[in-house]
Formats: structure tokens, C-alpha cells, sequence
């Protein structure tokens, strides 16, 4: 088995060769979620493994239909997908040969309004994503942070205050719909309107908002800060812990694994070997030897 890093991550196992959130030639593809920069850049001939959510999300930010492997075999290998927590559609990878791989993707272990957080199982080879593995990254509860985070939208409305909320239109952007549902005067920009509607298409419990002119107070979610407004600018990121500036207020709501959870995922998945991407992955790797892992960054 060989895994290593060029245009996505691969994995070479039992003659298949697997390209995972990237445009290199293989076999068989896997695009984990929608974010662009986990799609292929360029049509190609092999299929992909993904979710059926993802798969619509993916065209649509593309502009070309993606060859879809919906068999869940491929020359004696075994594919399951599973929930990771990420965005609405993100999937994980787990692989069963001769030996097993588990590749996480981006990942979150809560489970926040519709999307379900991952749950770790046992794997031989475990492909980690590590953006928050330093041990300064570690997330308040969730269930807290969102409460905050609604009295504080709540309350800055009352007082009469326009808000911003930032987000990412794919991800972030649904979160922050649900976080908001019920409240007033609640508009979307016209990305995070496309991304809803396609998410609400594929099954998500997403609540209708207003687009176009602003009209009286109002509470505007949208994929980056509005300088240009009269308005408190929010924003939802991990990094707010970095006391993340440019916002008038941050609320530490991601949708990674913070480094407590990165670790409990690596004890619970028992893996012979850890390869660690993204972030913080060489740090992550070194302490993860320090325990006694056999792990390698990408």
C-alpha cells in the first residue's frame, strides 16, 4: 500500500490505484464535499465516488457533469460512505482490501442543526485531515456557541442594529439559515440563495429567506463582510479563538475537528498507521508519535 500527496491525495492498494479530492488520473476517484478546493479542476475519464448531494453541488460549481461510480465494489475492493460532519453531502471514505483505509476528508464530529457528526471506526490506514491539530484549537460546546450566538443576533436586532452574517455560500451559509430561522427581516445574497435552493432540492430542512433590495432593518447572510453597509459584521470560524479580526463580533462555530477531537478520532479508529493533510499536519503527526503512532504527514 502506498498513500502520498499529487493534485489530491492517493492511495495505491491491491493494484487500484484511488485519487481522493483531486483531479489526478486513477482508477477511481472520491470527491469528499462540494468545497472547490476538493473538486476536480478539469473533466476527466475515471468515475468518482460521492454522494449523490455532493455530486449536484460539485456540477453545478464545475459546470460539468462528473462520471458518477455508484457500485460500492471496484476489483476486490469494498467502499462504504460515511457521514462526516463537515457540509451538507461531505462524505468520508472507508476501504476494505487487503488492508483498510479510512479517509476522513474534512471532518466534524458534532453534529450541528441537519448534518450529522462523524463517527470514527476501526481502520488500519487512517488519512486524517489535521487544520485545527495544535492544542490551542480547542472548540466550546456547540450547543452553547449557537446559543450565543442567536441571543447575540437577537439582541443586536432589538437595539436596532442591520447584521451581517458571514459565511461560506456552500456550508457555512446553511448553518447560519438555520441559526437564524424564525428571526425577521432576514435576507440572503444571491450565492448563498443558489446553495440553499440546491441544498433544499437534495432533502435539507432549510428555511426560505428574501433576496435583492434591503429593505428596513435587516439581517443580511452573505459570503463575506459588507463594509459598504450600515451593519455589524459577524462572522463563524474556528479561527475565532485566533481572536480572528475584522468583524465587530466572531463566534467560534466550525465545521472542522477541533485537536481534542482529532485525537479521540485517532484512538477510536486504532489505526496501525496515520497519515495527517491540511493545517497543522506535521505538528499533528509528531505528537501523534509521541503516543506511539506510527504517522507521517502528506
Amino acid at each position: 500500500m502506498r498513500v502520498y500527496k499529487s493534485r489530491g491525495v492517493i492511495l495505491e492498494l491491491d493494484g487500484v490505484k484511488l485519487c481522493f479530492d483531486g483531479s489526478s488520473k486513477c482508477n477511481v476517484g472520491f470527491i469528499s464535499h462540494a468545497h472547490s478546493d476538493h473538486l476536480v479542476s478539469r473533466e476527466v475519464n475515471h468515475k468518482f465516488i460521492t454522494s449523490n448531494e455532493t455530486k449536484i453541488l460539485s456540477e453545478y460549481r464545475t459546470g460539468f457533469k462528473l462520471n458518477h461510480y455508484s457500485n460500492n465494489t471496484f476489483n476486490g475492493l469494498n467502499f462504504k460512505l460515511i457521514d462526516n460532519g463537515h457540509i451538507f453531502g461531505s462524505r468520508a471514505l472507508f476501504i476494505q482490501g487487503t488492508e483498510s483505509v479510512l479517509y476522513t476528508g474534512d471532518f466534524s464530529t458534532r453534529s450541528r442543526f441537519f448534518l450529522n457528526g462523524f463517527k470514527p471506526i476501526k481502520c488500519d490506514n487512517l488519512i486524517i485531515e489535521t487544520t485545527y491539530g495544535n492544542p490551542n484549537y480547542s472548540f466550546p460546546d456547540t450547543k452553547q456557541v449557537i446559543k450565543e450566538a442567536r441571543d447575540y443576533i437577537v439582541d443586536e436586532f432589538a437595539r436596532g442594529n442591520n447584521l451581517v452574517l458571514k459565511g461560506y455560500a456552500l456550508g457555512k451559509a446553511q448553518l447560519i439559515s438555520k441559526l437564524v430561522e424564525g428571526c425577521d427581516n432576514v435576507y440572503v445574497d444571491n450565492r448563498v440563495l443558489v446553495f440553499n435552493d440546491l441544498c433544499r432540492s437534495c432533502g435539507a430542512d432549510l428555511p426560505f429567506f428574501k433576496t435583492g433590495r434591503l429593505k428596513g432593518r435587516f439581517i443580511l447572510i452573505s459570503p463575506e463582510p459588507r463594509r459598504d453597509l450600515k451593519a455589524k459584521n459577524v462572522g463563524f470560524t474556528g479561527w475565532a479563538l485566533n481572536n480572528w479580526g475584522g468583524f465587530d463580533e466572531c463566534f467560534p462555530l466550525s465545521d472542522h475537528a477541533d485537536f481534542k477531537d482529532l485525537l479521540k478520532v485517532v484512538k477510536q479508529c486504532n489505526p496501525k498507521r496515520v497519515f495527517t493533510h491540511h493545517g497543522f499536519a506535521g505538528e499533528f503527526a509528531e505528537l501523534l508519535r509521541l503516543e506511539g503512532y506510527d504517522a507521517a504527514p502528506l
